[in-house]
């Protein structure tokens, strides 16, 4: 998921918007505020934005999150985000969440960036 790449950044807008974009919106800002709970008791999706949290994971922990949806999320978050396991695979995940890293500004994506980067080293492989 390459924020740079700009052939996966216009295809992960397009994918967002037909994916994601209903709870999210266009603006990347959830449709409900974050604090507030939804009807099933969960609290809303997060701000993708980089007013939002979202970058302060890292790719792996967003990619998981879409992909599997609120089970995976953070614990005591109680976001409720559906899985993406089925609907779109895992390029289509990586190319949304390109875009979505492409809309934060370049001093945000580098922390996000670092982050990411710091997770691997500290992995075992």
């Amino acid at each position: 998921m390459d924020a740079n790449n700009e052939v996966q950044v216009a295809e992960g807008r397009n994918i967002f918007r037909q994916a994601c974009a209903s709870c999210h919106a266009e603006l990347l800002q959830a449709q409900i505020e974050s604090s507030e709970h939804l009807g099933s008791g969960m609290l809303s999706l997060p701000l993708l934005n980089a007013s939002g949290r979202a970058w302060r994971l890292t790719d792996k922990e967003l990619f998981v999150i879409v992909k599997s949806g609120h089970g995976a999320y953070p614990a005591k978050s109680g976001a409720d985000v559906p899985a993406f396991e089925s609907p779109i695979g895992d390029g289509d995940i990586a190319a949304a969440l390109a875009y979505v890293k492409s809309t934060w500004p370049v001093e945000v994506q580098a922390r996000q960036t670092r982050r990411s980067l710091a997770f691997w080293r500290a992995t075992p492989h």
